[in-house]
C-alpha cells in the first residue's frame, strides 16, 4: 500500500521528531532570529540525506532542503517562529507563563515545521524503496507571524520550480481548509511635528500625537464604507515622551485585511489618504513604511480532494484517558469558545479532542498567512490536524499549553504521515498534478505573481534583520 513505508519511517523517527518539536517549543526565538530552531531543523534534514541551504534569500534563518530528481516537485512549507506574550507551561490547565511576557508557541509552529520535516523524510524513504521519481523540497520559513518570510523568499524565486505545495497548520480538527484566508498588509505610519511646552507655549507646537489620533478617528469613519470582509486594526507604538511636552514624533502600526489582495490594496490606499489628511490638519509631515504584505490563500480543489482522502487513509494514534482529562480541563477554561466551536462545526457536545476527518471547510477566514504568496505561484492546499482541545484556538495560552505536550505531538505525527502520503500519491498520479495546475491557471487567469513589498522596503528589512542577528 502506498504510504506504508513512509508511515513506518515516521513512526520510527517519532522520538527524534518529538525532540525537535519540543526543543523549538522550549526555546522560542523572535521572528527572523530563529537561529537555534533553523539549525536544529537543518541538521536533521542534512542527516537524512537532504541537500540543505541555510540563510537563503538574505534571511539567516531561512532554509531550502532538497532531495530527489525530476517531476513532480512538491514543496513543504515549514515554520518555527513564536508569538510575543504567550509563554505558557506545557500540559497545564491554567494560565501559567514560564517567563511572564515572553514569547511562546501559541500558533504551534514548533509542530508545523517539524511535521514537514517528518513528511519529507518519510516520503524520501518510500521513494527510495519503490524507485519513485520526483523531488521533495522543504522550506524553513521565518517570521510567518509578521507575514514576511515567504514573501521575501518568493521575491527570490525560491518557489518557482514547484509543481504543488502542501500547507499544514495545527488546528482543533482534522480538516482541509478550502475556503481560504485573507490578504493582509502591514505598515508603519510616522508623523514628525514640532515640540513645545504644553503649558507655556502650546501654540508653537505641532503635535505628532494629534496626527496619529486623527488618523485613527478618520479610519473609524471609513468603516461604514468597507465591505464586510475588511478588517483594519492598529496600535500606537510611540505617543510621545511626557504629558507636558507636545510630541514632535509619534508612530502607529496598521494592519489591513480583505478577502482578496486587490481589495486589501484598495483599503490600504484609502487608509493612507486618511493618514495624509491627518498630516495636513496638524501641519506635520507623514512617513510611511511598508512592513509586510501577503496574498489571500488560493486553495486548490483538486489538491483539496486528494488531501482529504489522504487524511482518511492515514492512521491516527488514539487519545489516552490522561489526554482527554487534560483536554476537558482546558476546554472548561473557555466555555464560550468551546460551545461556539461545537455548534458551528457540528462537533458533538462533550467532545474534548477531535477524532475522524471533518468535511472540507469552505468558509472564508479573516486570519492571514504568507503561505498565500506561495499559493499564487503554484497550486497549493491548506489543511489542519487536531493538535489541541476544541477551545484552544491559535494565539491563546490554552493552545500553547497543548502544543508543548503529547496532544500536539500526536496531531503533528498524523500531519506528517498525511503529507507524505499526499506527496507520494501525486508522484503516482501525474494526471492529478496536471488537473491541479489547470485549475490554478483558471483561478489566477494566468497572471504572474507580483511581490507586495518594494525592493527598497525589502532591502531595508533585510538590513535590519542582519543587524538584529549580529547584535543577538
Amino acid at each position: 500500500m502506498t504510504g506504508q513505508i513512509a508511515f513506518e519511517e515516521i513512526s520510527r523517527l517519532r522520538p527524534e521528531l518529538k525532540g525537535l518539536a519540543m526543543n523549538i517549543w522550549n526555546n522560542p526565538e523572535p521572528p527572523f532570529q530563529e537561529r537555534a530552531a533553523a539549525k536544529w531543523t537543518a541538521d536533521m534534514l542534512a542527516q537524512a540525506g537532504f541537500a540543505v541551504e541555510l540563510g537563503v534569500a538574505g534571511l539567516p534563518t531561512a532554509i531550502v532542503a532538497t532531495w530527489g530528481q525530476g517531476a513532480p516537485v512538491i514543496g513543504f512549507l515549514g515554520e518555527y517562529d513564536p508569538l510575543p506574550g504567550l509563554s505558557q507551561a506545557a500540559d497545564c490547565p491554567e494560565k501559567k507563563p514560564v517567563v511572564p511576557g515572553a514569547y511562546g508557541h501559541g500558533c504551534g509552529h514548533n509542530l508545523l515545521g517539524t511535521a514537514n520535516v517528518g513528511a519529507v523524510i518519510g516520503a524520501k524513504r518510500e521513494m527510495e524503496a519503490r524507485g519513485f521519481a520526483g523531488t521533495l523540497v522543504f522550506y524553513g520559513c521565518p517570521a510567518e507571524e509578521l507575514a514576511s518570510g515567504k514573501g521575501i523568499m518568493a521575491q527570490a524565486g525560491l518557489f518557482d520550480r514547484l509543481d504543488a505545495c502542501l500547507v499544514f497548520h495545527p488546528d482543533v480538527r482534522n480538516v482541509v481548509q478550502r475556503g481560504g484566508n485573507a490578504s493582509c498588509m502591514a505598515m508603519r505610519i510616522s508623523y514628525h511635528g514640532r515640540s513645545a511646552h504644553a503649558g507655556g507655549s502650546p501654540q508653537d507646537g505641532r503635535s505628532a500625537l494629534k496626527a496619529v489620533e486623527l488618523c485613527g478617528i478618520g479610519t473609524q469613519y471609513l468603516r461604514e464604507h468597507f465591505t464586510a470582509d475588511v478588517r483594519v486594526h492598529y496600535a500606537i507604538d510611540n505617543g510621545g515622551t511626557a504629558m507636558n511636552i507636545i510630541p514632535d514624533f509619534a508612530q502607529a502600526s496598521y494592519g489591513v485585511r480583505a478577502n482578496t489582495v486587490e481589495a486589501a490594496l484598495d483599503v490600504k490606499r484609502r487608509v493612507l489618504n486618511v493618514a495624509q489628511g491627518a498630516a495636513l490638519m496638524t501641519e506635520t509631515t507623514l512617513e510611511v513604511e511598508d512592513l509586510s504584505g501577503c496574498y489571500d490563500t488560493l486553495n486548490n480543489g483538486v489538491l483539496g480532494e486528494l488531501m482529504e482522502q489522504c487524511l482518511k487513509d492515514t492512521p491516527f494514534e488514539p487519545w489516552t484517558e490522561e489526554e482527554l482529562a487534560l483536554a476537558e480541563q482546558l476546554n472548561a477554561t473557555n466555555p464560550r469558545v468551546y460551545e461556539g466551536m461545537c455548534r458551528r462545526n457540528g462537533i458533538a457536545p462533550g467532545t474534548q479532542l477531535f477524532t475522524g476527518v471533518a468535511p472540507s471547510n469552505f468558509a472564508r477566514e479573516m486570519a492571514s498567512t504568507d503561505a498565500g504568496d506561495v499559493m499564487h505561484i503554484v497550486p497549493g492546499i491548506n489543511f489542519g490536524t487536531a493538535c489541541a482541545p476544541i477551545c484552544a484556538m491559535p494565539h491563546t495560552w490554552q493552545a500553547t499549553s497543548a502544543y508543548g505536550g503529547e496532544i500536539g505531538v500526536k496531531g503533528m505525527i498524523y500531519a506528517a504521515k498525511a503529507m507524505a502520503l499526499c506527496a507520494l500519491r501525486l508522484m503516482e498520479q501525474p494526471e492529478t498534478v496536471a488537473a491541479a495546475k489547470e485549475e490554478f491557471h483558471k483561478a489566477t487567469g494566468g497572471a504572474a505573481y507580483v511581490p507586495l513589498m518594494s525592493d527598497t522596503d525589502r532591502e531595508n528589512l533585510l538590513r535590519q534583520i542582519a543587524q538584529s542577528n549580529e547584535v543577538n
